[in-house]
């Protein structure tokens, strides 16, 4: 929803959800998303790097399965937070991290394609890479 009353009480809901259960990684990963999707770069990976180390620093608490999809969240918003900034060779090292969890994740496989195309001096060698990785299907 656009409407900025919302906006504000979805706000107001996440923050006290981070005071309430300032480990849990959830509200850091939401307001990540938030602070995004309003441009606010900075903020953004901040919150997604708390999120994270919530995350390790609990890393028993959670299943496997929601450890790894919380990670591939993370790092997913690190990674938009590198393409904002036109940021390539930082936002291939996220999208790695992303693929040390998965290495067939076609999001991030994609994502990396795009990221090697971007970061290319149109050079032969590298457009064929980025080629692969995003012709590439699981």
């Amino acid at each position: 929803m656009n409407d900025q009353n919302f906006v504000r009480l979805g706000l107001n809901v996440l923050n006290r959800a981070a005071d309430k259960e300032p480990e849990a990684p959830e509200p850091y990963l939401m307001l990540g998303q938030l602070a995004l999707l309003e441009g606010r770069l900075t903020d953004a990976y901040v919150l997604f790097e708390k999120a994270n180390l919530e995350l390790d620093a609990q890393a028993g608490k959670w299943s496997e399965e929601k450890l790894k999809t919380y990670k591939k969240n993370v790092y997913a918003g690190r990674v938009s937070v590198c393409e904002q900034r036109q940021n390539w060779t930082r936002g291939i090292a996220e999208v790695d991290h992303w693929l040390a969890l998965d290495p067939l994740d076609p999001v991030a496989l994609f994502r990396k394609g795009r990221l090697i195309f971007m970061q290319a001096d149109k050079d032969d060698k590298k457009i064929s890479e980025a080629r692969k990785l995003l012709d590439e299907k699981p």
